[in-house]
């Protein structure tokens, strides 16, 4: 793939939200698929972003995360969101991040889109 070629593709972000307990399986499998796809066409570029109401998330195996984009007020017109929640490692229904955001629980094995 060309330099060319790269700058020509239509930009997909993807906001990935990584609240605390994530599990890696459930990030890693679609985001393959995803820079798969990148690798193996040259229409759509997806440009991955890992947001979460802190800038560091402990994952269900203890492993941080660290670096993360703080969660957006609103997400870019052709966006997607992507949330896989560790129910059951959830202490309530709802996480409350520092600045005020919470994660809902009914996201949890959804994408949805802006």
């Amino acid at each position: 793939m060309t330099a060319a070629s790269h700058t020509a593709r239509r930009l997909i972000p993807v906001h990935v939200v990584l609240p605390p307990h994530t599990l890696l399986m459930d990030v890693a499998g679609p985001l393959e698929v995803l820079r798969y796809a990148n690798l193996e066409q040259e229409d759509i570029l997806f440009e991955y972003h890992y947001i979460a109401a802190r800038p560091q998330q402990t994952t269900s195996i203890g492993l941080t995360l660290a670096n993360l984009e703080p969660l957006p007020d609103r997400l870019p017109e052709n966006a997607y969101a992507l949330s896989r929640a560790a129910r059951a490692a959830l202490p309530s229904p709802n996480v409350p991040g520092p600045n005020g955001r919470n994660f809902p629980r009914g996201c949890a094995g959804r994408s949805f889109r802006a």
